[in-house]
């Protein structure tokens, strides 16, 4: 790697002529001609001859450049050189200075730059910022969490207001509720309840007495079932005990004993 960044710094930027053993030659941009030795001594620290030469060899074979040996060095052509220049406006240096200069009374009659433009850039730079951070408006007109309930609620104050000391209940437990956690319970009330606005309420309020953060089925709604079970079993217990002390001889003995 040294010797690849070595040879790209080495690299003609224009066209230079060159002298070797009294035979002169031109150098394009993008070449540059050096011995393995001094290009070695050139990349610095751990790069010896040997090494200049596998890294030459390996970058030719890779298609990165060309090569010319000759007995006082070689002559390196960068392949692509002209893309590796690009500026910011995508212009080769080499493009940049090959265009004709303009007329210079048309350059200098040119107007100065206005100085508030570093100032108007950091002012642009800010309205940005404040357009990031600001937050969107909440879809569908008036925003919010109680807006919401009120909606859900229609004119049952008393759902309206189990909602609401729900929604502090969690506030106080450091969980506030944001519109779409809003929402999503609501469509979980309206699920469990069946559109039942009483059930609705005992709903809310067993998860403000359990200290529920989102809305369950009751679970005193489930107690009740069993006893009408209970009931009819002790019933059919009595009746089968009643068949069976009908069941029995006279002569067995007193049974209410």
């Amino acid at each position: 790697m040294k010797v690849l960044l070595t040879v790209m710094f080495l690299a003609a930027w224009t066209p230079k002529k060159w002298d070797v053993l009294g035979h002169e030659f031109t150098i394009q941009p993008g070449e540059v001609f050096i011995s393995s030795l001094e290009l070695a001594r050139r990349a610095g620290d751990g790069v010896s001859r040997d090494v200049v030469r596998k890294a030459v060899v390996r970058f030719e074979k890779l298609g990165f450049w060309t090569l010319k040996r000759t007995r006082r060095g070689m002559l390196i052509h960068i392949d692509n050189w002209r893309k590796y220049q690009l500026y910011e406006d995508g212009q080769t240096h080499m493009e940049t200075h090959s265009r004709p200069i303009a007329d210079p009374m048309e350059t200098h009659s040119r107007p100065n730059a206005d100085p508030t433009n570093k100032k108007e850039s950091k002012n642009s730079k800010n309205v940005r910022r404040e357009e990031y951070n600001t937050p969107l408006p909440p879809k569908g007109g008036k925003g919010g969490v109680v807006p919401l309930f009120e909606k859900f609620s229609g004119d049952n104050q008393e759902l309206l207001c189990a909602l609401k000391e729900w929604q502090d209940m969690r506030k106080k437990m450091k969980k506030p509720l944001t519109e779409r956690a809003a929402e999503l319970n609501l469509k979980d009330l309206q699920k469990l309840s069946g559109g039942d606005e009483r059930l609705m309420v005992s709903i809310v309020l067993q998860s403000i007495k359990r200290g529920w953060q989102g809305f369950y089925a009751l679970k005193e709604a489930q107690a009740p079932r069993a006893a009408p079970q209970s009931s009819q079993n002790m019933e059919d217990f009595l009746d089968g005990l009643e068949e069976f002390k009908n069941s029995l001889p006279p002569d067995s003995g007193d049974w209410d004993a």
